[in-house]
C-alpha cells in the first residue's frame, strides 16, 4: 500500500513538474519574441542615425535633380546630361540608393523594424524610387542585373499601395497591459 501511495505522489509531482516546465517554456518563448522585437526596433533606430552620413549626398542629388518637387520619374536624358563629365554625382546617387536598398533589405530580412523605418522614411523612399526608377531600369540593363535596387523598388511599391492614414496599432514596448 505504501508503494502505491509513493508511486501516486511521484506521478502527481512528475505531472506538475511537466506542466510547470511547459509554462516556463511558453513564457521564455514570449520573452524571446519580445526581445527580438525590441532589438529590431533598436537596430532600426541605430541605422537611422547613420542617415546624417549621407545627408550631404542627398542634398547634392536634390540640388541637381530637384527630385523633391517632381511628381514623375526623371527622364534618362537628364541623367546623361547631369552625369556627363563627372562620376561624383553618379557615385552619390548610388550611395543614396544603396542606403535605402539596405534599409529595405533589413526590413525584409527581419533585422530592422518596418514601422520604425516607415515612420521616418516612407515618403522619402517612395520619392527616391519614383524619381530615379528610369535610372535604376537603365542600370539594370547596362549591368545585366535585374536585381539592382530591387528591395528598394519592392518596399516603395508596397508602401505606396498601403493606406498611409491607417497607422498600425501595436502594443508599446515596455508597457504592461
Amino acid at each position: 500500500m505504501e508503494i502505491i501511495i509513493i508511486s501516486a505522489i511521484s506521478a502527481i509531482l512528475l505531472a506538475l513538474s511537466v506542466l510547470y516546465a511547459a509554462k516556463q517554456i511558453k513564457l521564455l518563448r514570449i520573452q524571446h519574441e519580445e526581445d527580438h522585437d525590441w532589438n529590431r526596433r533598436l537596430a532600426a533606430q541605430e541605422t537611422l542615425r547613420g542617415y546624417h552620413e549621407i545627408q550631404v549626398m542627398v542634398e547634392a542629388i536634390s540640388e541637381h535633380f530637384d527630385y523633391h518637387n517632381k511628381t514623375e520619374g526623371i527622364p534618362e536624358k537628364e541623367f546623361q546630361e547631369k552625369f556627363n563629365g563627372t562620376k561624383e554625382l553618379q557615385s552619390r546617387l548610388h550611395t543614396v540608393l544603396n542606403y535605402f536598398e539596405g534599409l529595405a533589405r533589413g526590413i525584409r530580412q527581419g533585422i530592422y523594424d518596418e514601422e520604425v523605418i516607415k515612420a521616418s522614411f516612407r515618403g522619402h523612399m517612395i520619392r527616391v524610387y519614383e524619381s530615379f526608377k528610369y535610372y535604376i531600369g537603365s542600370r539594370r540593363i547596362t549591368l545585366h542585373n535585374p536585381r539592382i535596387w530591387i528591395e528598394l523598388e519592392e518596399m516603395a511599391d508596397k508602401w505606396k499601395k498601403e493606406d498611409k492614414s491607417i497607422l498600425p496599432q501595436r502594443i508599446k514596448t515596455g508597457v504592461n497591459s
